[in-house]
């Protein structure tokens, strides 16, 4: 059986496998989906070069490079590298982009020293601080709870108001009850999510869209966006009564 969707596809084999295929798509003018089925990456066409949001895990290193090829720049030209949190399934294939490119890699300072041991780390991110790509600027906004240093990119780009979320709304890792997280600093995080205006939201994995945005696609308005901050808060909270019992 497959899926289509507009991004990405879903192709489960006879052995229940399901292989890494995306078809990378540009989302606004200059700003591409170049992830894989199952974790996101974004590549954002500044003018000071392309710049990567989320590195997705190291076995998928090849296909992000092809998805940069696709949006019509080469993975040597990337320029930084800036990360939502340092999961291995969002910093994964760092080391072999910056071994490639030399791109910087930014992430938050809480989260830094993870990154640090597969990779040196060029800035650590407060909140409030702004990236700057020759005009391209980008706003690190510190929502902890999936870990310490989790956060969001805001930024203004082909007229629109983007917010790269990572998983800042997804306190659970692959939907099994293995807390990683902090459940006090989410809950004050999700009140927080809920007060950054955009006009689109860009998450970490295509499959969480699924639980507001049936058609699929990796990108969500402000409404879906607050109803899926809601139904993950409500999700960790049950999970959490659970572990009570």
């Amino acid at each position: 059986m497959t899926m289509e969707f507009r991004f990405w596809r879903y192709e489960y084999l006879p052995d229940g496998s399901r292989p890494a295929e995306s078809r990378g798509a540009e989302i606004l003018p200059g700003l591409w989906y170049v992830g894989g089925y199952n974790y996101c990456c974004y590549l954002l066409l500044t003018d000071a070069g392309p710049v990567m949001v989320d590195a997705g895990v190291a076995e998928e290193s090849q296909l992000y490079s092809e998805g940069i090829r696709r949006a019509g720049s080469d993975p040597a030209d990337l320029v930084a590298i800036i990360h939502t949190h340092s999961h291995p399934d969002h910093i994964g294939a760092t080391p072999q982009l910056v071994a490639l490119s030399g791109a910087r890699t930014m992430i938050g300072e809480a989260d830094a020293p993870e990154l640090a041991q597969h990779v040196a780390v060029d800035r650590v991110l407060r909140d409030g601080d702004e990236i700057e790509f020759s005009g391209t600027r980008l706003r690190f906004i510190h929502t902890p709870g999936h870990t310490r240093g989790c956060g969001m990119y805001l930024t203004a780009f082909a007229g629109a108001r983007v917010c790269f979320t990572g998983d800042a709304a997804g306190p659970f890792i692959f939907e099994e009850v293995r807390w990683d997280g902090d459940a006090e600093a989410f809950r004050a995080s999700a009140q927080r999510m809920k007060q950054v205006e955009a006009d689109l939201y860009l998450p970490g994995h295509p499959h969480q869209t699924l639980e507001v945005s049936p058609s699929g696609d990796p990108k969500l308005t402000g409404e879906q966006w607050h109803r899926y901050i809601d139904g993950r808060a409500a999700k960790m909270e049950s999970t959490i009564a659970g572990q009570r019992r």
